[in-house]
């Protein structure tokens, strides 16, 4: 005999966002009528396997269609999920495991630091657009020493824009500037 869980399928995915991930549970109902069960997630340390969070949630999973559920999970080193769909009907279940992104690249200081190209190149006579990429706490405003005729640099978003008419090498010192330097 075949069980309403037969039928129901579970996928996974993550969507990473600074200092959050959202933990994305898809599930699938192949069947004709609706499936109703509670959905178990589980944040778990991969290694002491203490339990971190757990949430119990109703679910119905209409007919021949999909039911996405979403929470906003830590995204901290160390870290995975199970999920476990427990049928309302018969008790049956699904288990899926996964584990949580994080990024160990520090957050950018308030201070400003241009990290864009050292070298950009244009042909004469030809449009140029160029953006001054800053990191650091907004708003800046922007400079550029040497500037060539023909160019102009909005002081506000870092937007370098114009036409460059005289072929040539040209040295220019970008700015960026905010509160706190």
């Amino acid at each position: 005999m075949l069980n309403y869980i037969d039928a129901i399928s579970m996928q996974l995915a993550n969507i990473f966002n600074n200092a959050q991930t959202t933990n994305s549970i898809l599930l699938k109902n192949k069947l004709k009528i609706p499936v109703s069960g509670i959905l178990t997630v589980r944040i778990k340390s991969l290694e002491t396997n203490k339990l971190i969070s757990e949430t119990n949630k109703p679910v119905t999973i209409p007919p021949k269609s999909d039911k996405l559920v979403s929470d906003a999970v830590p995204a901290k080193e160390d870290l995975y999920y199970e999920c476990v769909f427990t049928e309302k009907l018969s008790g049956e279940t699904i288990f899926e495991t996964g584990r949580l992104p994080y990024i160990l690249t520090p957050k950018p200081g308030a201070a400003p630091r241009i990290n864009g190209a050292a070298v950009v190149g244009v042909r004469p006579n030809s449009p140029f657009l160029y953006k001054i990429a800053a990191s650091g706490q907004k708003p800046m405003h922007y400079t550029v020493k040497g500037l060539p005729a023909g160019l102009n640099v909005d002081p506000n978003t870092g937007i370098i824009t114009g036409t460059l008419t005289n072929r040539g090498t040209y040295k220019m010192i970008l700015t960026a500037g905010n509160a706190t330097g």
